[in-house]
């Protein structure tokens, strides 16, 4: 029983039953990362590999969604290979509003020593796909030196996100600090300072949504 999906009875009791492919959902290989990526009102999950899964190219990355009976069909995630959980944070929200979550790509160790594909985001299709494009500011997006923030900060209906810098980024406080990304809902963002940025540094501080 590797792994094993509870549906709610309503009534604070759960049914379980195995997850779809359980016995390679191991929690010490690969991440789970949920969201409802089709935009039907079911709940899906990215299977992401890490560790000893992760070490050639064949299903690092899968998108399972929801057949609504506690199943769920798998197909490969778009660039698939290019996302394994050890090289990479997966980070889910509705960046363009329209009710499928998508989410960012954002590098870390190995992958993050250049600025090439450093953070991408990835905006849901009509047909379980993925379609990419660079982040607003991907050069200073590295997994190591700024945790990313989701959060509806305008209440417009789309997902915006705060970067807070963290490690060697914290030197100084030129917009090194903490910054938040307002959507425009295309897959881009504008940034301005967040409030009292110069105390929301990551090494020492929380930011809780």
């Amino acid at each position: 029983m590797t792994a094993q999906v509870y549906l709610s009875n309503g009534d604070g009791t759960f049914s379980s039953q195995l997850l779809t492919d359980s016995t390679i959902d191991s929690g010490d290989s690969t991440n789970l990362i949920v969201g409802d990526y089709n935009g039907d009102g079911k709940d899906d999950f990215i299977r992401q590999e890490k560790g000893a899964y992760a070490v050639d190219d064949l299903l690092t990355a899968q998108v399972y969604l929801s057949n609504g009976d506690g199943t769920f069909s798998s197909q490969l995630l778009t660039d698939s290979t290019i996302d394994s959980g050890d090289l990479t944070n997966l980070i889910v929200g509705d960046y363009n509003g329209d009710g499928k979550d998508d989410f960012i790509r954002q590098e870390k160790g190995a992958y993050a020593v250049d600025d090439f594909l450093t953070a991408q985001v990835y905006l849901s299709n009509e047909d379980d796909t993925f379609s990419s494009q660079l982040l607003t500011n991907s050069t200073i997006q590295k997994g190591e030196l700024a945790n990313l923030i989701v959060g509806d900060y305008n209440g417009d209906g789309k997902d915006d996100f705060i970067r807070q810098a963290k490690g060697a980024y914290v030197a100084d406080n030129i917009l090194t600090i903490s910054q938040l990304y307002l959507s425009n809902g295309d897959g881009t963002f504008n940034s301005q300072l967040l409030t009292d940025y110069p105390i929301q540094r990551g090494d020492f501080v929380n930011i809780i949504v």
